[in-house]
């Protein structure tokens, strides 16, 4: 059951990996129509594409230490990078929250992206309780 359960948190850590790296990626090529889809902000200065590209690279990142975090099962390291993976999502469902109901910026993409965080934030969560208490 155990082995089960570190089997679907490596899968689903692993997909999750490859969409912020493919959002990653996509940040970083072209960052103007990520912006567009997420914020239905369709006219981008230069600062906000820089800080879109360093956003890509951040997410770059974190679907790294996802994927490194789904073959540390029950192990310290493990625990620590799906912490980072829960705060990371965490944060970014509020940032999509504020931008749609603080800021009214409203890309179709921006319901979606919202929801995913929100639902593997609770994900995370679970897991990570999990975790802690099989160890």
């Amino acid at each position: 059951m155990v082995g089960d359960e570190d089997e679907r948190r490596s899968l689903i850590l692993s997909l999750f990996a490859c969409l912020e790296c493919a959002t990653g990626l996509g940040l970083i090529l072209a960052p103007d129509l990520r912006i567009c889809l997420l914020f239905g902000q369709t006219e981008s200065v230069p600062v906000t594409l820089l800080l879109a590209r360093l956003g890509g690279a951040a997410l770059l990142a974190v679907g790294a230490m996802s994927w490194g975090a789904g073959t540390f099962h029950r192990s310290q390291a493990g625990l620590s990078l799906l912490i980072g993976v829960t705060l990371y999502n965490g944060l970014a469902a509020l940032v999509l929250a504020y931008s749609a109901f603080g800021l009214a910026m409203r890309g179709v993409l921006i319901w979606p992206a919202m929801l995913l965080h929100a639902a593997l934030l609770l994900w995370c969560l679970a897991s990570a309780l999990r975790m802690q208490r099989q160890r």
